[in-house]
C-alpha cells in the first residue's frame, strides 16, 4: 500500500472467494499474493486480460509479471557452500506448510541431494518454532554435520549449538537464510543468505506501465537481490 500510494496507484483487496467482484472493480492489475489459493481469481483476471503480479510463483497468462525473491538461488549457493565447506550431511530445517519458499525449499533440496546422491535430512519446524530446538537435536541425532536453516532463525540455532558439547565449525556448520535483520546474525558471527522479499512492493512499479500497456507475450521476471555473508559457523 506504501509503495502504490507512492506511485499514484490505490489498493483493492479481494478475497480469493469473490472472483465476481473483477468485474466491477477499477483494475490495473491484479496482485497474487498466493496463486494456488487465488486459483478463481486467476482465472476471472485471465479471462478478461487483466495482467497478473504473483511474487515466487509462475503465472502463465498473456501479460504477467513474477517478481523472483531470490530463494531459490540462495538455498543453492547456501548448500554449495556448505559442501565446498566440508560437509557430508547436510540436514534442511525448513517451516511446516506450503507456503510457496517453503516449496522452493524442498524441492531445491531435493535436487541437490539426488544430484550430490546424499540422503535428505528434511526437519519440518511448527509455525510458532517451539519444536526448533527438539528438530536441531533430531538432525544432529541422524548424523547432520551441517544445518541450513531455512526457517532463519539463525541466531536461536548458534545458540542452542553452543550449549552442546560441539565445536562450531568443526564439528558441525551452520547457514541461515536471513529475510529481516541480520544484525544479529553479523554479530554472532553466523553465516548466512539474506534475501529481501521487502523489495518486492517497489520492484512492481518500474515495469507495470509496460505491462498494463503491452501487447503481452512472455512474463517479466524481476530477480530481487540476494547475497551469502560468511561468518565463523562455516569453514
Amino acid at each position: 500500500m506504501r509503495a502504490s500510494a507512492e506511485h499514484g496507484f490505490t489498493v483493492t483487496v479481494l478475497p480469493a472467494s469473490r472472483p465476481d467482484l473483477l468485474a466491477t472493480a477499477q483494475l490495473d492489475a491484479l496482485y497474487l499474493a498466493d496463486a494456488r489459493t487465488g486459483k478463481d481469481l486467476l482465472r476471472a483476471a485471465a479471462a478478461r486480460g487483466l495482467p497478473v503480479i504473483a511474487r515466487d510463483l509462475y503465472v502463465d497468462v498473456d501479460r504477467a509479471l513474477s517478481i523472483r525473491t531470490g530463494y531459490d538461488a540462495a538455498l543453492r549457493a547456501s548448500l554449495e557452500h556448505l559442501a565446498s565447506s566440508g560437509a557430508q550431511r547436510v540436514a534442511l530445517l525448513v517451516d511446516e506448510g506450503d507456503h510457496p519458499r517453503d516449496e522452493i525449499a524442498h524441492a531445491g533440496y531435493s535436487a541437490w541431494s539426488t544430484v550430490h546422491a546424499v540422503e535428505p535430512l528434511v526437519f519440518e519446524v511448527d509455525a510458532a518454532h517451539r519444536t526448533l530446538a527438539r528438530r536441531v537435536r533430531d538432525a544432529l541425532d541422524a548424523g547432520a554435520d551441517a544445518l541450513l536453516a531455512f526457517c532463519e532463525d539463525g541466531p536461536e540455532v548458534y545458540l542452542q549449538l553452543e550449549a552442546m558439547p560441539l565445536v562450531i565449525p568443526r564439528d558441525v556448520q551452520l547457514v541461515a537464510l536471513c529475510a529481516t535483520d541480520c544484525a544479529l546474525n553479523d554479530r554472532l558471527g553466523v553465516t548466512h543468505v539474506c534475501v529481501h522479499p521487502e523489495l518486492a512492493a517497489d520492484a512492481v512499479f518500474p515495469s507495470l506501465g509496460a505491462l498494463v500497456l503491452g501487447p503481452g507475450g512472455d512474463p517479466l521476471v524481476i530477480d530481487l537481490p540476494w547475497g551469502l555473508v560468511r561468518g565463523s559457523t562455516t569453514r
